[in-house]
């Protein structure tokens, strides 16, 4: 597999605020001055059949083809870091980037999507991430540059850069535009937050549907009847009591969050009537997520040829 656009491969490189992204808060980039506009003016979308599910991890919505995967993530990443070292090498710069860390945060955009929904990892885990937890991991060696190591990594100061020749953005800026295919003029134009927006703006319109809402209130009273007062699925999240390890009273809450989701369903119906607003998104949007299609391409060929040793620093200012 290989890595898409990289300014939503690099939104996906903080998937541990996925969760905050289900809530609808977009912390990981600036969105476009256009937002993607709402669907629910034309009415509740058919929903024909909403299979049983509990575990989210493993669901695929129809929008999740133009978001990155793990494995494109971390290809993404070897590529900039190869890109990045190169570029300095060509200024004298020693620079050893720090290697790739190990797997931490959500294995995927919809593992919590409609909150905790892994038994197993709820018997053990409560609300947490156990070794997937990013401050768990251990810390990084981060390499300590000079000023003039500096420059020649971000192109600041400006007049600097310009005396050591350095390309604009510096090595960082130049690694950014090789992977995103090439100069600005001939690449493949696109939004490239359209697909993440989107996806944001279907979950936000599904948890606000009545299908929905009337799962959610099944949910909170199966929760009531088990002496857990939350009226919403990523309630327990915000919990305090919750935020202290897997203790035995945070496990038995996540144990019941998870049995009365299976109990009411709930994924099966969010998952289901998310996925109607998504379909309707995609239809509506169909040109600029062809276009973001043609920009990804381009950046995957790119990474293909870095990854191959293709790619080097002998045109700085592309």
């Amino acid at each position: 597999m290989v890595a898409r656009h990289p300014q939503r491969v690099a939104t996906a490189l903080f998937i541990t605020t996925l969760l905050a992204l289900a809530l609808g808060a977009c912390g990981t980039s600036r969105p476009p001055d256009s937002q993607p506009r709402s669907t629910r003016e034309h009415g509740l979308p058919v929903v024909a059949d909403v299979p049983q599910l509990l575990d989210s991890v493993d669901l695929k919505l129809p929008l999740d083809g133009h978001l990155p995967s793990m494995e494109e993530v971390h290809r993404y990443g070897l590529a900039n870091r190869a890109l990045i070292t190169r570029c300095m090498q060509r200024f004298q710069v020693h620079f050893v980037p720090s290697p790739a860390s190990e797997a931490t945060g959500l294995r995927s955009w919809n593992e919590r999507r409609y909150g905790l929904a892994d038994a197993s990892a709820a018997a053990t885990l409560g609300y947490g991430l156990g070794s997937r937890t990013p401050h768990d991991a251990p810390p990084r060696r981060t390499q300590r540059l000079d000023s003039r190591g500096m420059t020649v990594m971000s192109g600041e100061p400006v007049s600097t850069a310009r005396r050591l020749h350095v390309p604009p953005g510096g090595c960082s800026g130049w690694a950014r535009r090789v992977l995103i295919g090439g100069p600005s003029a001939t690449r493949p134009q696109g939004d490239p937050y359209l697909a993440q927006q989107l996806s944001q703006l279907s979950l936000q319109e599904s948890r606000r549907d009545p299908r929905v809402v009337a799962a959610v209130e099944q949910w909170s009273r199966c929760m009531r009847a088990k002496d857990h007062h939350y009226d919403d699925p990523f309630a327990p999240f915000a919990d305090p009591t919750m935020m202290h390890g897997p203790t035995a009273r945070a496990i038995g809450t996540a144990v019941d969050d998870v049995r009365c989701k299976k109990r009411t369903n709930l994924v099966g119906i969010w998952f289901s009537v998310d996925a109607a607003y998504q379909k309707r998104l995609i239809a509506a949007h169909r040109t600029g997520l062809t276009r973001l299609a043609d920009a990804d391409a381009a950046t995957a060929a790119a990474v293909e040829r870095v990854l191959r040793g293709a790619a080097g620093p002998r045109r700085l200012y592309q």
